[in-house]
C-alpha cells in the first residue's frame, strides 16, 4: 500500500489520500457514505496526531 491505515502517503510529509482503497472487504452500505465517514474519522486522527 502507498498509504498507512488513515491515508498518510508513505515517505511524504503532509500528503494524505482518502479513497475506497482504504476499505477492506465489504462495507455493506453505499460506498460514498462509507468513504465520507472513513475520511471524517481519518481526518480527526490526522489532525490530532500530526497537527495537535
Amino acid at each position: 500500500m502507498a498509504t498507512d491505515e488513515v491515508g498518510r502517503v508513505k515517505r511524504h510529509k503532509n500528503i494524505y489520500v482518502q479513497d475506497g482503497a482504504l476499505i477492506l472487504g465489504s462495507a455493506g452500505v453505499n460506498p460514498y457514505v462509507f468513504i465520507t465517514g472513513l475520511a471524517e474519522r481519518n481526518m480527526a486522527r490526522i489532525l490530532r496526531e500530526d497537527f495537535g
